[in-house]
């Protein structure tokens, strides 16, 4: 559409744009990887004009949430930690509503709804392999033990899915449909 665009890498936590520049903003699954949520709050909220709406999204429910976890610790020690955590208290409806507050949005200007949507997986051990790839690197990274352990890893990720209501297996065996749940935030400045 000609539009002026320019994409920029930088940290959520220590945006560069000015105060007061975005009409709108949008953060989708990021707070769940990041280290300091507090500092990106009060970043959305600073780059958000007056009237100025945010949108952010969170998962509320991911099926391999803890088949992934289970996957880790039987294939490795209890030391190793994952790279990218998630789950647990940031699945919380309150870790977004906290996240708005600590950014400084009022609470009355802040409404945040649950969705529900299904995934479809055309084969559930190809998605659980490249999910394992993605969400099962640890903090020192990839090591010759978990080549070994590949397979042993992935098996697990795809018999816990199986087991869950979350997953409707297709009538070919191989694939299905999966269910997550996201909690969407829309909040005005």
């Amino acid at each position: 559409n000609n539009w002026p665009v320019q994409a920029v890498v930088m940290k959520a936590q220590d945006l560069t744009f000015p105060s007061d520049f975005f009409t709108h903003s949008f953060t989708n699954f990021v707070i769940m990887g990041l280290d300091n949520r507090h500092l990106a709050a009060q970043q959305l909220y600073r780059t958000l004009k007056p009237d100025g709406t945010a949108v952010v999204v969170t998962w509320a429910f991911m099926p391999h949430d803890i088949p992934l976890k289970k996957a880790h610790l039987a294939t490795r020690s209890e030391d190793k930690k994952l790279r990218i955590q998630w789950g647990d208290d940031l699945l919380l409806k309150s870790t977004l509503s906290d996240f708005y507050k600590e950014g400084g949005f009022e609470e009355e200007k802040v409404d945040i709804k649950s969705f529900e949507l299904w995934h479809e997986v055309k084969d559930l051990k190809a998605w659980a392999e490249g999910l394992w790839s993605f969400l099962g690197d640890t903090e020192e990274g990839w090591s010759q033990e978990d080549e070994e352990r590949w397979e042993g890893a992935v098996n697990i990720v795809v018999e816990e899915v199986e087991k869950e209501d979350a997953y409707v297996r297709n009538e070919d065996g191989k694939g299905g449909k999966l269910r997550f749940v996201a909690h969407v935030g829309l909040a005005t400045k």
